[in-house]
């Protein structure tokens, strides 16, 4: 039986390859919004290939329309734009510690959400308790 630290761990790594599928415009292989030069991608940070299955994001992406909506947005700014959640929560206004709760907290609702695809909204009061 997985820890909750594995299902989380899980559950961060599936928002990772949302953010890149969100980022390549909803494509498994698209080029992103915009091309870039040659000078430009050497400047751009290296990232490790996250692989990408579009059922997979597409569910994520669902579930994530699901959450409240500064949930989603620290989710946004998280795993698409790859902001640390400090400077996440500074864009949005919220304290550092909240900011880490509510990533906690998009995970368990993830991981909730997608084990009950169903459900037309996640049950909070269960997700808040620690």
């Amino acid at each position: 039986m997985a820890s909750t630290s594995d299902k989380l761990q899980r559950v961060n790594a599936r928002l990772e390859s949302w953010g890149a599928w969100v980022s390549r415009g909803g494509q498994r292989n698209g080029y992103g919004p915009s091309c870039l030069t040659l000078e430009e991608i050497r400047t751009l940070p290296v990232r490790a290939y996250i692989p990408v299955s579009e059922p997979e994001c597409e569910l994520t992406h669902e579930a994530l329309r699901k959450l409240p909506m500064d949930w989603y947005r620290l989710a946004c700014l998280v795993y698409i734009r790859q902001m640390p959640v400090y400077l996440a929560a500074s864009e949005l206004g919220m304290g550092k510690d909240r900011a880490y709760r509510t990533q906690q907290l998009v995970l368990k609702g993830i991981d909730f959400l997608i084990k009950n695809p169903g459900l037309k909204n996640p049950p909070l009061h269960l997700l808040l308790k620690p």
